[in-house]
């Protein structure tokens, strides 16, 4: 039905509501068993199967086995995972290097993830410690050093030792102005 370009030697397909993998040769290495799944990133994947999220290697073996209701790709050696109504990251061992214990958690980028704690957040560095005090109403990813974060009242950006950079730019409140101006008539 579908299926994905392929990466490490293999492709996603898709039959049905099922996915597996198959090789460069187009043959069926991995059969068709998950709910979903990702392609192969240093020799793993995640696969979904029963609503639990696990992690396989290219014989389709487990590595980490399904337990996680969320799971991620990893990034620099680390994964973020849910289980229990909480958020943490694994190693590729399947260790949990960073506690699940926030409410939510982005992705690192940069070296910091944002995580969740009690309505509000801040960031970690991939050792866990707090790196940016739990204390914003939303935190997205660093991108060229800087993370829009929200106070509640406005949208800003900070940089990675939690000072103020800019405020977010608003498009639409700007379009809005120059709807509002009076035009001019040239002749």
């Amino acid at each position: 039905d579908a299926g994905s370009e392929f990466r490490e030697g293999f492709a996603i397909v898709m039959m049905g509501r099922k996915r597996g993998f198959i090789n460069e040769k187009g043959e069926l290495a991995i059969p068709m068993q998950y709910d979903d799944a990702s392609q192969f990133f240093n020799g793993m994947a995640r696969v979904a199967v029963d609503g639990k999220n696990g992690y396989i290697n290219y014989k389709g073996e487990w590595l980490i086995e399904p337990i996680y209701i969320f799971a991620d790709d990893f990034i620099d050696g680390l994964a973020r995972v849910s289980k229990d109504g909480k958020f943490g990251f694994i190693n590729r061992n399947g260790e949990a290097s960073i506690p699940l214990q926030y409410d939510d958690a982005r992705n690192f980028a940069e070296g910091l993830a944002a995580v969740k704690q009690n309505k509000t957040w801040g960031f970690i560095d991939a050792k866990g410690n707090i790196k940016i005090p739990v204390q914003y109403d939303d935190a997205l990813f660093f991108h060229n050093g800087i993370a829009r974060v929200s106070d509640g009242k406005k949208n800003f950006y900070i940089d990675e030792l939690n000072k103020w950079v800019k405020d977010e730019e608003r498009h639409e409140e700007e379009l809005e102005m120059k709807e509002r101006q009076p035009k001019v008539e040239r002749e």
